[in-house]
């Protein structure tokens, strides 16, 4: 079963809520029309997602190398990961190119985000690892405290990708630490998503539902089509676990509709696999290749290696339900060549010699800020006590200076006098 965990800047879309609940309580007609309501809305979103990477191209084609340049890039980038991820990534690489031309830091943070979640999404961690650090870097460079909270958020998606839990558990925590510190709410019910999908791993379905409803509700409230098909995602795999098919295909089928019609291809394929599944689980073998086979196609075609992985491991069961032994061996050979392809101890030496490094650049900055700052307090102190001691000079030479004259200006008139006194004293004489 897989479940997505993929953001950074999520796109906003507009759709209604979802609830798996509401079918219970409504007649054959009732959803029938809450079915067309719902398949309208989603049309809506698909032509707004088209209109929207239309009008960013109109907008790359009339601008110069500026910063708005960068901005549009990056939103094409991103508009794009999951529809075009070679065209995506080429988008991202030019924002950084051009970013780094015209020293545009918040722009080149954001286009290598885009570039570490284009990697994650293909199953290239190491990749996406040294990218998100890149980012993490820039933007903590330039005080970006949101830019920092997505970038937690994506290393957290990499080591829970990588089985890391705890680990991850503290970027997704700091996250939210930052988010509350700048009061941004409306990026919780990613982290809620992410915090939900771990639970998952654990086969901890019910700590996970609060989380996926959390994710789903935040996400509703937020008109985010794109997290509210990964919430009903990970509530179909809740639904699974406890063996409610029905509800878990409902909301399986939700959330393909909605990925289809915004163009989102990696969670296409993984609804199509959990899909799969649950027609395994009902025993109806061919339906189960057939969505199988489905997902493989567009998997192929967008370089989505963990989706491969895990379509590998859902051929493998396919066939093993059905009594096609050989065919199952294969296809969990594959599924063991690529999990070790993914998973092995070299890629997770690299991340974490990536992640030591950035430790280790990021102390020595720290080391350096506070050399420096300890310096110029030194030097500030040195040149008060300097400023203290020409003002004690310069204030005893005025003392100096102002008791001289007083001493001058007393034997002036002490001479003055004498003077004066002389002179009365020859006009006496004369007058005598």
């Amino acid at each position: 079963m897989k479940f997505l965990k993929d953001h950074s800047i999520p796109g906003k879309m507009s759709i209604s809520n979802p609830f798996v609940d509401l079918s219970r309580m409504l007649n054959p007609s009732q959803k029938r029309q809450l079915f067309l309501v719902f398949a309208l809305l989603i049309f809506g979103i698909f032509l707004s997602a088209q209109q929207n990477i239309d009008s960013l191209k109109n907008a790359l084609d009339e601008s110069v190398l500026d910063t708005n340049r960068v901005k549009t890039l990056n939103r094409l980038s991103w508009n794009l990961r999951s529809i075009d991820p070679k065209i995506a990534l080429a988008y991202a690489l030019e924002a950084e190119t051009l970013a780094e031309k015209i020293a545009f830091d918040k722009g080149k943070g954001d286009a290598y985000n885009n570039i570490g979640v284009i990697h994650y999404r293909r199953g290239e961690y190491v990749e996406a690892t040294k990218a998100h650090l890149q980012a993490l870097s820039i933007r903590e460079k330039i005080g970006d405290k949101e830019g920092i909270a997505l970038s937690e958020i994506n290393l957290g998606n990499v080591f829970s990708d990588q089985n890391n839990n705890e680990l991850a558990l503290q970027h997704y925590l700091a996250a939210v630490k930052m988010l509350n510190e700048i009061n941004n709410t409306k990026r919780l019910p990613i982290i809620y998503l992410n915090i939900s999908a771990i639970f998952l791993a654990e086969n901890k379905y019910d700590e996970a539902l609060p989380y996926c409803e959390k994710a789903r509700d935040g996400a509703i409230k937020n008109q985010d089509s794109v997290i509210i098909a990964e919430a009903l995602n990970n509530m179909g795999v809740v639904f699974e676990s406890k063996n409610n098919l029905d509800d878990a295909m409902s909301v399986y089928s939700q959330a393909f509709q909605i990925s289809e019609k915004i163009g989102d291809k990696t969670e296409m394929v993984d609804n199509l696999i959990n899909i799969g599944n649950i027609f395994r689980l009902k025993k109806s073998f061919d339906l189960a290749i057939e969505q199988h086979s489905k997902a493989e196609k567009i998997a192929r075609e967008n370089g989505y290696l963990e989706g491969l992985r895990v379509l590998y491991e859902g051929f493998s069961k396919d066939y093993q339900a059905m009594g096609k032994f050989e065919q199952a061996l294969n296809y969990h050979i594959q599924f063991k060549q690529l999990s070790d392809s993914l998973f092995n101890d070299e890629n997770t030496t690299r991340i974490n010699a990536l992640m030591e490094k950035w430790q280790t650049d990021r102390d020595e900055k720290e080391l350096m800020a506070m050399q420096e700052e300890l310096f110029q307090k030194k030097e500030a102190d040195s040149n008060n006590e300097k400023r203290l001691w020409v003002f004690g000079c310069g204030g005893i030479i005025m003392l100096l200076f102002v008791g001289y004259v007083f001493y001058a200006n007393a034997r002036m008139k002490r001479a003055n006098l004498l003077i004066n006194a002389q002179a009365e004293e020859i006009a006496r004489k004369k007058q005598a």
